[in-house]
């Protein structure tokens, strides 16, 4: 028994490293730019000013508005794949002969091929989509990050108290 689950486990890794790898090279010239941008922040958000920060945000919201519509594209190719691997599993039963489970075990056999590029597309569509949320995500903490900013220069430069109020009226004076 041990044997047979090595056995299957290799073949879903291989079969694994072979889409992920397909997956990768087809989502990479949709995801380059957003990845450029975190791995510059990934350095330290001290690292950058308000300005630079500002940047970020735009940089960011472009590059998801890009990867929005690829998103969109690719879920338009998955649903393109799951229906040509349907369509090729019902020719595939139709011209098979023998009992309905018979038919139906070798229109799946028939059909792998189809169903991997379906489930390419969907891994493809599916990272996408995360990797467009996550962007959305990213804006809104250098958001939060610009408003803390902003609350701490604020009580840093404003008088605490009465008494630093009338200091600071005076050398107005």
């Amino acid at each position: 028994m041990t044997e047979k689950l090595e056995k299957a486990k290799r073949e879903v890794d291989e079969t694994y490293n072979l889409l992920l790898e397909a997956v990768r090279d087809v989502t990479a010239q949709y995801t380059a730019e957003l990845d450029g941008i975190v791995k510059e922040l990934s350095k330290g958000i001290n690292l950058f000013s308000n300005t630079e920060l500002w940047d970020f945000q735009v940089r960011l919201s472009i590059a998801a508005y890009v990867l929005g519509n690829a998103k969109e594209q690719s879920s338009l190719k998955e649903a393109c794949a799951e229906a040509l691997y349907k369509e090729n599993l019902a020719r595939a039963f139709n011209t098979s002969v023998g009992t309905q489970e018979a038919k139906k075990q070798a229109s799946i056999l028939d059909s792998t091929d189809k169903q991997a590029i379906s489930m390419l597309y969907a891994s493809v569509a599916s990272l996408l989509k995360t990797k467009c949320d996550e962007a959305h995500r990213l804006v809104n903490v250098l958001q939060g990050i610009q408003i803390s900013r902003a609350a701490e220069a604020k009580i840093s430069a404003s008088p605490r108290s009465e008494s630093e109020r009338q200091i600071l009226l005076e050398d107005i004076r």
